[in-house]
């Protein structure tokens, strides 16, 4: 998944009384994100020190856009995958708590994808690594057609490319 670019496809869709106006297919994770006065490096007076924050949140490029558009006020539904671990509910937990739909969510028996994150606070350079559990895939029965044809706009991104050439294949033809 090392990708140079994430590609983000929109695809408005003209249905005459729309359910959604925002159906999401990808990522959700749960971050740990520390911050240090700067990110350490090996073998320097840096490799060691203390660290000035840290905090567990919510993330994943897909479950945050849908957040900020139920934040906007929109209608908002997500398709995807969660491990049945505490960070698996923690998102469904959050999402449907700001407003978004997660009936179309699938619970998977393994653990939820994560990242550790960490914050120079000087410059706010971010190093990420991440773990994610092949099972959390979406496949095509995973996909609701009908979800995808109730709504105004599908918005994709590349965590689980089948799924979304799926998704976007099916929004175009609805």
């Amino acid at each position: 998944k090392d990708k140079p670019h994430t590609r983000i496809l929109y695809l408005p869709l003209m249905s005459r009384d729309p359910r959604w106006d925002v159906v999401g297919v990808g990522c959700n994770s749960v971050d740990h994100v520390y911050r240090a006065a700067t990110l350490p490096l090996p073998d320097s007076p840096s490799a060691k020190q203390r660290l000035t924050g840290h905090e567990r949140m919510c993330g994943g490029q897909m479950a945050t856009a849908l957040a900020a558009c139920a934040a906007f006020g929109l209608r908002t539904a997500y398709i995807g995958a969660v491990g049945h671990d505490d960070n698996g509910r923690r998102i469904i937990g959050e999402l449907r708590a700001r407003g978004v739909d997660v009936s179309a969510v699938t619970t998977r028996p393994c653990d939820n994808r994560f990242a550790v994150i960490t914050v120079d606070d000087a410059t706010g350079d971010r190093t990420i690594l991440w773990d994610r559990d092949p099972r959390l895939d979406l496949g095509q029965d995973d996909i609701d057609e009908a979800l995808i044809a109730s709504a105004r706009l599908v918005h994709v991104d590349d965590e689980d490319e089948g799924a979304a050439i799926l998704v976007a294949t099916l929004a175009r033809s609805h």
